[in-house]
């Protein structure tokens, strides 16, 4: 009797284990497992560096130097003028002891400082020199989940972006499709599952036997110093090209009238 309970538990862990499936994310045959975010969408990035490892297959990163792919967020609600370029995006990055800061073809800054014990903040925003006050407004007005996404290979080359991309369900926001598009395991659930489920990683892992790589959760600040900053810059320079049109008008109208 004994043998036979012995033989009826190591079954039933076989089959769990064989029912268990590796959470892997690519598209068209290329793997991504990590992803460096960037984009004018301000909220969209702090939000997947925060959250991306628990709706999706993939890792975000602050390094686009081991990312796999480069997530773009973009704001939708900005005019034509303000959307980035249609050329491809790129990532340049410099470090030294403890900090390393990347900026992308946009104009937006990822800023990582550490001190000795290994303490690290991060910051998001807007780099110092770049138009951006309206941009930061957006940032305010617009939810994470309003975004338009893209994602490129690490040479910057477009590979998938969510406004072509149809969802499984009407109220699929970017963050479903991108995890549709990638390919993660299906997990189905009922409209009744609502006040059990917190987010795809959960719910998949304990109903579905999908196996995720360590959950990574990056508490990235939206970077307002820099937007003070150069919010300040931009009014002084209003300022002083009004002043200085206001002058011209003036010398344009005195000289008419001798």
């Amino acid at each position: 009797m004994r043998k036979f309970t012995l033989l009826l538990a190591v079954l039933a862990a076989s089959g769990i284990a064989s029912a268990q499936t590796k959470c892997e994310a690519s598209i068209n045959g290329y793997r991504i497992r990590t992803v460096y975010v960037t984009g004018n969408q301000f909220n969209a990035v702090v939000w997947a560096y925060k959250h991306l490892s628990e709706e999706t297959c993939m890792t975000p990163v602050t390094d686009p130097a081991k990312a796999d792919a480069i997530l773009e967020t973009i704001n939708p609600y900005q005019s034509a003028s303000q959307q980035p370029s249609d050329g491809p995006l790129t990532v340049t990055c410099s470090s030294s002891a403890g900090s390393s800061s990347c900026i992308d073809s946009e104009g937006n800054e990822l800023d990582v400082d550490c001190d000795s014990s290994g303490n690290c903040s991060s910051y998001y925003g807007p780099s110092p020199g770049v138009a951006i006050l309206h941009a930061f407004d957006e940032w305010v007005k617009n939810a994470s989940y309003q975004a338009e996404v893209k994602l490129y290979t690490p040479d910057h080359k477009l590979i998938w972006k969510s406004e072509t991309q149809k969802g499984a369900t009407w109220h699929d926001l970017w963050p479903d499709k991108l995890r549709e598009a990638t390919g993660s395991p299906v997990c189905p659930r009922n409209p009744f599952s609502a006040h059990r489920y917190k987010n795809y990683r959960q719910w998949a892992s304990e109903r579905c036997g999908v196996v995720f790589d360590p959950l990574v959760s990056i508490d990235i600040k939206a970077n307002a110093r820099l937007a003070a900053k150069q919010a300040t810059a931009n009014q002084r320079q209003a300022e002083t090209d009004e002043m200085k049109r206001n002058a011209e008008e003036a010398a344009a109208k005195q000289k008419a009238q001798n």
